[in-house]
């Protein structure tokens, strides 16, 4: 007998009173919340907890709805996706301003660890990565799970080492997966900026923020996906923003930070149940840990209800520099003890962890976390010097919800503040260093009262006799050895297990109460927590039975063996909850009464079991039944043989059963299933598992019940309709059927084939056959067959069962249950089939047409809206892709068909890893069975419907498909695949994808790429038999030139699915585009996404309903992208002495090598002029697309330039070009080049424009015979390249191509005269096409240079502060984009800079350089080496030192002059020297003036924006 299973998980109630922890279910088992909840008799409503809230990013999501994404995460494989997409301002590492940025990511899950980085990009502090990661981990458990980060580094990489790049640290990134990711809209973070911070930095430049890096990170958990993008349009709507100026760095996720510090005051260190002299106290806030000084620790009095142990005072404040606002927001602490190796290395030994807490909460709540007590829990202390088990002694150290032991409490202050002028430096302050620890007084007592009564399903085999403790701290007590009865089924204690002790605190917290089943060899096999918050909130008022836990760090019992039940009664209450004439016995009752109990009639109800799991490899199946033990009775089913849902219908009843006469004290009975073994001697049956039933009166109605084997949720499948009724004495004890109401029917199977046979031996695999059976009735044979192969063979018999019997209640209708031979079985429930009482069907079905008609149909108004006013869309898409439905996920038609999948057993490979699976064997599919049912009322003849198939003509579609086969032909479209799985040791792949119908042959793609995102644009045609193997396997494989080749992931389609689906059929022609998800075994997580389609057409009419289409891209082209430097403005100086710069812009694109312009030598202001061209050639692939990873972007850098040190670089931006090389590839036909700020839909629509108005020329001058005459009249291809006036196509700006075109301003190009009337007719026509007629001397101003060019435009040069978050102007450069064929460069040639022959645009020379030749003058040397900031002081030294001169070489003429002077009248001495010095004043005056005049005329003659120099 076993008592009161837990109920199920969502009517719990956990109360919690502790206000240090955050109350989500992931932070206790949930046999710990199933446990603990049954002891309250007052239940309290429990509050919703508030999710992490650590960014003011953009989520709209509520606190409840993130909060529910945090509570569905589950065990299983995890899957995290990583986008790398670029950095911005970072800060510059190198010493000419830049950095050699290169990201390193790790993903920690747990005690496990990946690491991966990105490629290393020079000289870039904007740098483009555009790179996937994916990081995959199998089986993870919840502590795993809620524990796990995400860190991204971002390093300056000084040298690389094995292809990875290693420096100085520049800043970091970290998060928590759960709280921060998983919580989100669709668990991922999309392309957002997030700030990096140097964390380990005190230096203040260094720390805080050091730039951003923006990223897409996506968490899936198990049988979870990611979500597609189209990454296109987001893009688009990314390019949008920042033209309207709506992108900051400084929001959402890359908001200002500050310098906070996490204090964490730890003042003494209690009943610390360890033999550790030395130890130490560690917080770890992410990656970040601080530990306190080592502590000496002293031994504490022992009574005899406590436990030795020991304590110390520490006095020690541990100071943690973080940043606000952060996405890490869990602090753990841990102590440790410490110890030194021979070697003198650190050999540290962890003891305990506490549960983890929440920043966001201390700094919200700060008065809660003053001197709070922390408890400490671990594995058992007797198994810590021992190396058994170390696995799961350090799961129970490290997390704290799975441990079993107490190990301590610490009293602690946690706040949160404001740096005040502190450095960023995590630092250790001892307050108070006493010699030696004073002995610690208790200040609070509570008073704990235990009593054990019963224990049931005790593990006998381990120990004969038990002894239950209970401890709270280091308090505890214990009931005396209990010895189970003669059946091995109950121990009893009743009045030697009323046990009361007090617990001594220092504070009003009490620790957690831990009962202990503690075996003859003094070993605590298992054990159960129950939370003190929640004892002292509830009331006891009855004894509950509870479920106990295996201590899998003792690992005394085995996998199966269930760690028993207790039937107890725990209170706790403070000194001032009790009456002052109240002693701690407070439990009401009667010291020497026992329970009450008498004899009664126990009735177990077992219908039906189902999905039970695999007992026998070779079926598949089992020979289940059931055994129950009450007192000395044991009483078993009957054996339904070769199934996995069997069907008793029998009521097992047990006469004079000795219960209590409370129904709330009467234990539950345990019913274990165990499958049959007939045949060997020695073989006995094997067990399957076990469920309870509670004898309380809560089981007395049908329901499913789970199957377990320790605890509940370690089995995964499994469960059995059953119930139990107590009734007085009465009655025969024995095993009887049970009556169910219903009727009869008649059940007709059409047995269409078996598809996808997979036998374990090709030996015994000759003639297959199907046994079918329906209910508990006979079986019939279908015919053996081959054909079309032994595979996959045709049947066509009809096979009619009579007189089977549905009871009316639908959930027990019977099985169809199917045997194929040498193969396996498999099993269907017919309730879909079964029609209620009002005619209504049961199960699903009905609507699956309706469901699928709504995903199209949303999907279709999905891409309406995507291509709204998109015309570089529209103009660059396939013509294969035009009208063709786009689907995020592959196309899954309901079949019309009843399929039955056949599955044999399979070994698992490890039984029981940690927490792993408990089942032997696990399903392994081993093919399908296809065919039609229809039930028929007796009573009546009306047949229901079948499934989705109820029309006739469908089913005689498929009749005449067997006699008369008909063969498809099938053609897969390959188009590309993404986030594929790396199989080789250098992180990458050699994918090629191959596929097949059936088990046919297999057909391979023409080649093998070298990348994890492989373009194939390929089409494979393979043929399909129906009826026959129609299942289309598609695999993307490993290509490895040594050895067999790896599979990456595998997709199958159901062909015969889609050839008889409605659905299907509406597609017509233009079959839809799906993403298909790859799969492999051993994992629940996509392999990687294939995009394709597929086409299914009857053979022989393949030409006339689809033709074939070239999916071949349109091979990769030659362009060229010309750059021209116009000017740039307000650069900040570069030498600040002179307040000048040698000013010259680097550019690039994608990851071409960087070119630059001539040097602006000795700029002013900021003021560069350079008229310079770049040619950058480039090869795109279709529509337009770079080869390489961020070829579309355009970088940009102004540098002034040292001669005898490295250059430095002023400013950098970037511009996206991909626009541009998506027109250029629209236009490369049509004779036209793409300007980049020349207008997108201007473009198009002008080259549509031309491109009909020449097609209506030629055909009206066809026409009318007018082709001859009228050819001299239009002009050249050369004349519409050159920009003439008649058919101008140049959108970038008419340059002339001959010497007369450049005197007039180059805007000739008009026909040739014949008369005064048509030629003012024609001048008419080019007036009204231009509205300002052009002027002489505006040609020549535009000829000169002297005006902004046509499609040019200024860009600006920013910078963020990151400190404030403030935008910096740092200047602007005007420049153009031009974007053309790699054939049209002979048709426009052009030089480099401004070599010859210049033109397309012609690039005047620049002015206000220089003039080296007038470097001989020396103000004008002194002006331009000096610059305006100190040449007026320079000026002032040369004429003082001038006059110097003059008055030493010309002193005797000075004297002489001064004597005729002195001889005159004073008067007229007086007026001459005046009047000498005033004229050698104003002289110099003169001069100077006209110096500054003409050098401020020269730099002021750059105009803002409508006007270059």
């Amino acid at each position: 007998m076993m008592y009161l299973s837990p109920p199920p998980l969502e009517s719990l109630v956990v109360i919690t009173s502790n206000p240090l922890y955050q109350a989500l279910p992931a932070e206790v088992t949930q046999h710990q919340q199933a446990t603990t909840s049954l002891m309250l008799s007052t239940p309290t409503k429990q509050e919703p907890a508030t999710p992490l809230q650590s960014a003011d990013d953009d989520q709209t999501a509520s606190d409840d709805a993130a909060q529910r994404r945090i509570d569905s995460a589950v065990e299983g494989d995890w899957l995290i996706y990583v986008h790398i997409i670029e950095t911005n301002e970072l800060r510059a590492m190198d010493p000419d301003g830049s950095c050699d940025p290169v990201c390193a990511l790790t993903v920690t899950m747990g005690s496990r660890k990946l690491r991966k980085t990105t490629r290393i990009v020079k000289k870039d502090r904007n740098a483009i990565f555009d790179e996937h990661f994916r990081f995959e981990f199998r089986e993870c458990k919840m502590p795993d799970i809620e524990m796990s980060n995400i860190i991204v580094s971002v390093i300056d990489a000084d040298v690389s080492v094995g292809g990875h790049g290693v420096g100085d640290l520049i800043g970091i990134f970290q998060c928590d997966m759960l709280e921060s990711v998983y919580s989100r809209e669709h668990h991922e973070l999309y392309r957002q900026y997030v700030s990096i911070e140097n964390q380990y930095s005190e230096n203040e430049e260094e720390s805080g923020c050091q730039g951003f890096v923006k990223l897409s990170i996506t968490v899936c958990g198990p049988n979870e996906k990611p979500r597609i993008h189209n990454i296109e349009k987001d893009l688009e709507r990314e390019r949008k923003a920042l033209a309207e100026g709506n992108v900051s760095l400084f929001t959402g996720l890359g908001a200002i930070k500050s310098l906070r510090f996490l204090t964490i005051k730890i003042g003494s260190i209690e009943s610390l149940i360890m033999r550790a002299n030395s130890i130490y106290v560690k917080a770890e806030v992410g990656n970040q840990e601080i530990a306190t000084n080592p502590i000496s620790t002293y031994p504490n009095p022992v009574t005899a209800n406590q436990v030795m142990s020991r304590y110390a005072i520490v006095n020690q404040v541990l100071h943690l520099a973080i940043q606000s606002p952060s996405l890490i927001n869990n602090v753990r602490l841990s102590i440790w003890e410490k110890r030194s190796s021979i070697t003198g290395t650190s050999n540290d030994k962890l003891i305990a962890n506490c549960q983890m807490l929440k920043i966001s909460r201390i700094k919200r709540e700060p008065d809660k976390y003053n001197n709070v007590p922390l408890s400490f829990y671990g594995a058992p202390v007797a198994l810590y010097s021992k190396s058994k088990n170390n696995s799961a002694k350090k799961r129970m150290n490290s997390f704290n919800q799975l441990a079993s032991t107490y190990r301590g409490v610490i009293e602690c202050t946690f706040t949160e503040c404001e740096a005040n002028g502190r450095r960023q430096k995590n630092y250790v302050e001892v307050v108070d260093s006493p010699q030696k620890a004073p002995e610690i007084n208790a200040a609070f007592t509570f008073h704990i009262n235990a009593r054990v009564l019963l224990a049931s399903s005790l593990p006998t085999k381990v120990s004969s006799t038990f002894v239950v403790r209970v401890s709270c701290g280091r308090f505890f007590a214990e009931t005396l050895e209990g010895r189970c009865d003669e059946y091995g089924n109950i121990a009893s204690w009743f009045e030697e297990g009323i046990k009361a002790f007090t617990v001594e605190t220092k504070d009003d917290n009490c620790p957690d109460v831990i009962v202990s089943l503690i075996t003859a060899n003094n070993l605590p096999a298992c054990f159960l927590r129950l939370k003190a918050s929640e004892l002292l909130a509830a009331s006891m008022e009855h004894p509950t039975w509870i479920n106990m836990k295996e201590d899998n760090a003792i690992n005394a019992l085995s996998d199966k063996v269930f760690p028993g039940s207790l039937l107890l009664q725990i209170g706790i209450r403070r000194p001032s909850a009790l009456p002052s004439s109240t002693n701690i016995h407070f439990i009401d009752y009667e010291t020497n009464k026992q329970l009450e109990r008498r004899k009664f009639c126990v009735k177990l109800r077992l219908l039906q079991g189902c999905d039970l799991p695999i007992a026998d490899q070779k079926t598949g199946a089992l020979d289940a039944y059931i055994a129950v033990t009450m007192g000395g009775t044991t009483l078993e089913t009957t054996v339904c043989n070769d199934t996995r849902n069997p069907q008793w219908f029998e009521e097992l009843s047990f006469q004079d059963v000795e219960l209590p006469c409370d129904p709330k004290l009467r234990p539950e009975v345990v019913l274990k299933i165990w499958d049959r073994d007939v045949g060997f001697v020695l073989e006995s049956d094997d067990f399957v598992g076990r469920f309870s039933l509670r004898l309380d009166g809560s089981d007395s109605d049908l329901a499913w019940h789970k199957l377990y084997f320790q605890e509940h949720g370690d089995i995964k499948r499994g469960k059995v309709f059953c119930s139990v009724s107590v009734e007085s004495v009465g009655g025969v004890q024995g095993v009887r059927k049970i009556e169910v109401p219903g009727k009869s029917r008649t059940v007709e199977v059409l047995a269409l084939g078996a598809r996808q046979l997979r036998p374990a031996s090709r030996i015994s695999m000759r003639k297959p056959f199907v046994e079918v059976k329906v209910g508990g009735g006979l079986s019939q044979k279908t015919r053996k067959s081959t054909r079309p192969d032994v595979l996959n063979p045709n049947f066509g018999d009809r096979l009619v069962f009579r007189d089977v019997f549905f009871p009316d209640d639908w959930r027990l209708a019977p099985f169809l249950a199917v045997s194929v031979s040498d193969i396996g079985t498999g099993t269907m429930s017919l309730k879909k089939h079964v029609r209620s009482a009002g005619g209504g069907e049961r199960g699903e079905g009905g609507s699956a047409e309706e469901e699928e008609e709504e995903i199209l149909k949303q999907e279709r108004q999905m891409q309406k809206l995507s291509k709204k006013g998109n015309r570089l869309e529209e103009a660059t898409e396939q013509e294969y892709l035009r009208g063709r439905v786009r689907l995020t996920k592959g196309f899954k038609p309901r079949p019309v068909f009843n399929i039955v999948t056949i599955y044999r057993g399979k070994k698992n490979e490890n039984t029981l890893g940690e927490r792993g699976t408990l089942e032997k064997y696990h399903s392994e599919e081993a093919g399908r069975f296809n065919c039609f049912i229809r039930i028929i009322n007796d009573d009546d003849g009306s047949g229901g419907n079948n499934q989705r198939a109820a029309k006739k003509e469908v089913v005689e579609k498929l009749i005449s498909s067997l006699s008369k086969p008909q063969r498809f032909h099938v053609r897969i479209y390959l188009l590309d695949a993404w986030a594929l799985v790396a199989k080789d040791s250098n992180g990458s792949s050699d994918p090629f994808l191959r596929a097949r119908v059936g088990n046919g042959p297999w057909v391979h793609t023409a080649t093998h790429y070298k990348t994890l995102k492989p373009e194939f644009f390929e089409r494979l045609d393979l043929t399909l038999k129906v009826p026959g193997a129609a299942q289309l396997q598609i695999e993307v494989m490993d290509y490895d030139k040594l050895g067999s080749n790896d599979l990456i992931g595998r997709s199958t389609i159901e062909l015969d699915y889609r050839l008889f689906s409605p659905v299907w059929q509406r597609f017509g022609t233009l079959k839809p585009l799906e993403v298909r998800q790859l799969h492999a075994e051993r994992t629940t997580q996509a392999q990687g996404f294939l995009k394709m389609w597929v086409d299914i057409i009857p053979l022989g009419e393949e030409e006339k309903l689809y033709p074939l289409i070239d999916i071949t891209p349109t091979p990769e082209e030659e362009f060229e992208t010309r750059v021209i430097i116009w000017s740039v403005d307000g650069i900040r100086a570069g030498d600040a002495f002179t307040n000048q710069s040698d000013l010259f812009v680097k550019c690039k694109i994608g990851s071409s090598k960087w070119q630059s312009t001539d040097t602006h030598f000795l700029a002013k202001r900021g003021k560069g002029s350079f008229n310079y061209r770049l040619k950058f050639p480039l090869t795109l692939k279709d529509r337009g697309r770079p080869l390489t990873e961020g070829g579309g972007v355009l970088k940009l850098q102004c540098w002034d330039a040292d001669l005898f040190t490295s250059s430095d670089c002023l400013c950098e931006s970037s511009i996206d070009i991909s626009d541009a090389l998506s027109g250029a590839w629209a236009l490369k036909d049509s004779g036209h080049t793409y300007q980049l700020f020349g207008g997108e839909g201007r473009q198009l629509v002008e080259a549509e424009r031309r491109r009909r108005g020449r097609q209506r020329d030629s055909e009206r001058r066809a026409k009318e015979g007018e082709g001859v005459a009228r050819k001299n009249d239009a002009p050249s291809e050369r004349d519409s390249l050159l920009g003439r006036r008649r058919q101008s196509s140049s959108l970038f700006g008419a340059v002339p191509s001959s010497a007369e075109e450049r005197e007039g301003g180059g805007a000739s190009g008009s026909a040739q005269k014949t008369t005064p009337k048509g030629r003012k007719t024609k001048m008419k026509k080019k007036k009204k096409k231009s509205k300002v007629k052009p002027t002489f001397l505006g040609e020549m101003r535009k000829h000169l240079g002297l005006t902004k060019p046509e499609n040019s435009q200024w860009l600006d040069f920013t910078s963020t502060n990151r400190k404030t978050g403030e935008t910096i102007k740092e200047g602007r450069i005007l420049l153009s984009v031009e974007v053309l064929p790699k054939s049209m460069t002979t048709r426009r040639p052009c030089g480099e800079g401004r070599e010859e022959p210049n033109q397309f645009p012609y690039c005047p020379q620049p002015d206000g350089r220089v003039d080296f030749r007038k470097m001989v003058n020396p103000i004008y040397a002194i002006k331009q080496l000096m610059g305006d900031a100190i040449g007026p002081g320079c000026y002032c030294t040369l004429v003082i030192i001038l006059l110097l001169i003059c008055g030493v070489l010309l002193g005797p003429a000075i004297q002489i002059f001064m004597g005729v002077v002195n001889a005159l009248p004073t008067t007229i001495a007086h007026g001459v020297m005046l009047t000498v010095l005033s004229s050698i004043f104003l002289c110099l005056c003169y001069c100077y003036c006209c110096v500054c005049k003409k050098d401020s005329h020269e730099d002021e003659e750059i105009i803002d924006d409508d006007c270059i120099v």
